[in-house]
């Protein structure tokens, strides 16, 4: 189920946690809202079937009165979430955002992908090689799929922290992309490139040298 639970801290800097309760643990905690309000709290997060605790404590030597509110609702089926997948461009910087999102997907980078993600779409005419480049608020990580619903083509998370590159040689066909965060609530804004290129088999040999790139005596380039 998905979790949404708010505090509102009358006369106190409160904050919000949430524990497992077998085996014992802290799942997340909040405090103060995104805005920098210290009288509010929120926590979005996915929870597997099992016993929780909502703890309210106070971030300073202060108490006072709260409201809490707290809803569950069940995660919609895995092949709804595909089938409302954003499509994704060749081009500029798509923006996006797995704030309130739920998690839905494990991914294979060191076992993580716990956070909140969403899903986007694409589709290659020919075979090409593709290069997917992310940017984000959160450690983010990215997870390639043919089938959305099926195993995983590959897996990035090796770029530094807000920053995350995915490159696969792909034949023609759908394909969806998972943005996920490392942890249980790591999620955000971010935004999202795709770029395509011709496999080198696909060039004539007489075009290959026609396309190297130049390089420049003292000017720092990005190569592909």
């Amino acid at each position: 189920s998905d979790l949404r639970a708010t505090l509102f801290s009358q006369d106190f800097d409160g904050a919000l946690s949430l524990y497992a309760l077998a085996p014992p643990q802290e799942l997340g905690c909040a405090d103060d809202s995104p805005l920098g309000d210290t009288h509010r709290a929120r926590l979005d997060l996915t929870l597997e079937p099992g016993k929780y605790a909502l703890h309210v404590e106070s971030a300073s030597e202060h108490s006072g009165d709260f409201e809490l509110f707290a809803e569950l609702d069940p995660l919609p089926p895995l092949g709804q979430v595909c089938a409302q997948a954003a499509a994704l461009p060749e081009g500029p910087f798509q923006r996006g955002s797995t704030r309130g999102a739920a998690s839905m997907f494990e991914d294979s980078c060191q076992g993580r992908g716990k956070g909140p993600d969403q899903v986007h779409r694409f589709t290659l005419a020919a075979p090409s090689r593709v290069r997917v480049r992310e940017q984000s608020e959160f450690d983010a990580l990215l997870s390639l799929r043919a089938d959305c619903v099926g195993a995983e083509l590959a897996c990035s998370d090796d770029a530094p922290h807000g920053h995350a590159s995915l490159c696969a040689e792909l034949p023609a066909g759908s394909y969806h992309l998972v943005v996920d965060g490392h942890v249980r609530g790591d999620g955000g804004d971010y935004v999202l490139a795709l770029e395509r290129g011709e496999l080198p088999g696909a060039i004539p040999h007489e075009r290959r040298c026609e396309r190297l790139p130049v390089l420049r005596e003292g000017v720092l380039q990005e190569l592909d």
